[in-house]
């Protein structure tokens, strides 16, 4: 087990073959992409990655992503602490034929045979992958306002008109 960075470029079907496993702890810094739709790009991640290879000669990728940081809460736009989590299971194919053949259980990664990849990238997608739509404070602890009214009192009365056609009845009427 490797406990520094990851590398920056990797062949992941030799660190399959090898199965390589990494733990990582990492400032938010290094992941630009997530660092940048956080608050204040704040954060340690803390990853596991195991390559192996499955019964069908496919390079799999297995592990977990964590992060504590803050997002904007969407009520009073202040800081809200929010604990990101997600489950990484990828298989690494070539093309989109391996790809729709996989199980249900893994994700595709679509990587050409000799391409070097950074593994801090699939760290970083994961980890968007993982952050909530909204994020809000709990009640009772955010200071924007969470009751609503409605102001369909304060309509204005619109008058019923006389249909056209009403005129029309009263001759039926009359018979």
């Amino acid at each position: 087990m490797i406990s520094e960075p990851l590398p920056k470029q990797a062949e992941l079907r030799k660190l399959a073959i090898n199965f390589a496993r990494f733990q990582v702890s990492s400032d938010l810094t290094a992941f630009p992409r997530f660092s940048g739709a956080v608050v204040a790009g704040q954060g340690i991640v803390e990853a596991e990655l195991q390559f192996s290879v499955d019964e069908r000669h496919i390079s799999c990728i297995d592990g977990w992503v964590r992060c504590s940081t803050q997002m904007e809460c969407q009520r009073c736009m202040e800081p809200v602490t929010v604990e990101l989590s997600a489950t990484i299971a990828l298989a690494v194919v070539k093309n989109e034929v391996q790809a729709t053949n996989l199980t249900k259980v893994r994700d595709p990664l679509m990587v050409e045979d000799d391409t070097l990849v950074d593994l801090n990238e699939i760290l970083e997608d994961e980890s968007l992958l993982a952050m909530p739509f909204v994020s809000y404070h709990e009640p009772g602890q955010c200071k924007g306002k969470q009751t609503y009214q409605s102001f369909a009192g304060d309509a204005p009365v619109v008058e019923k008109k006389e249909s056209p056609f009403s005129m029309l009845a009263s001759l039926k009427s009359n018979k």
